[in-house]
């Protein structure tokens, strides 16, 4: 068993960390990136065909997020901090979506089937 990431909580606390921003030019460019991983495209393809276009698709575009998370000097008690911090701490583990085809991107699923028991 390996230890993977939801990129759906990753996700939320940046666009909780931004909802208030009314200007859409203030929104760092990297936020962009983190809409880019639903894959919608991906769901017709064999895993094969996933863990491929997440080689080249995906992987240089977490690439470039990391990079502005890692040039970021954030307080840590704000909203946009705690987001920082939760995806510092979660990197390791949301960066296995790149390793493997068969897993999805989200735990959200698993999440709702544990709650109906």
């Amino acid at each position: 068993m390996t230890r993977s990431g939801c990129w759906a909580h990753f996700r939320r606390k940046f666009f909780d960390a931004f909802k208030g921003v009314l200007d859409q030019q203030a929104i760092p460019i990297p936020l962009g990136i983190l809409t880019v991983y639903l894959e919608r495209q991906v769901k017709a393809m064999t895993v094969e065909q996933r863990h491929q276009f997440r080689q080249t698709q995906i992987a240089p575009l977490m690439t470039e997020f990391w990079g502005w998370i890692d040039g970021l000097t954030i307080l840590p008690k704000g909203a946009l901090g705690r987001a920082v911090q939760y995806a510092l701490n979660q990197r390791q583990y949301l960066n296995r979506l790149l390793d493997y085809g068969e897993m999805d991107w989200s735990n959200n699923a698993t999440e709702r089937s544990v709650k109906r028991l």
